[in-house]
């Protein structure tokens, strides 16, 4: 499936509604950068951290390959 997405305030967010509107979310810490794989009922089913500096493209594609889907920035 494929969804349009857009990465504002540190969130990965599908357009549309249903099942492509919040998808990840990205949190800088101590420990690195971390992303968060939310469902749409606002459920965070997953996360992962990445080193500090890991680009926005890594953390798109973790997040795609863990819902398969593919994301493309509107």
């Amino acid at each position: 499936m494929t969804v349009p997405c857009k990465f504002e305030d540190k969130i990965f967010w599908g357009t549309g509604s249903g099942d492509n509107r919040k998808v990840g979310m990205y949190i800088s810490s101590p420990r690195g950068d971390q992303i968060e794989i939310w469902t749409v009922g606002g459920e965070k089913i997953a996360s992962k951290f990445f080193p500090a500096g890991t680009s926005k493209y890594t953390l798109k594609r973790f997040l795609e390959n863990h819902l398969q889907i593919d994301l493309y920035y509107d």
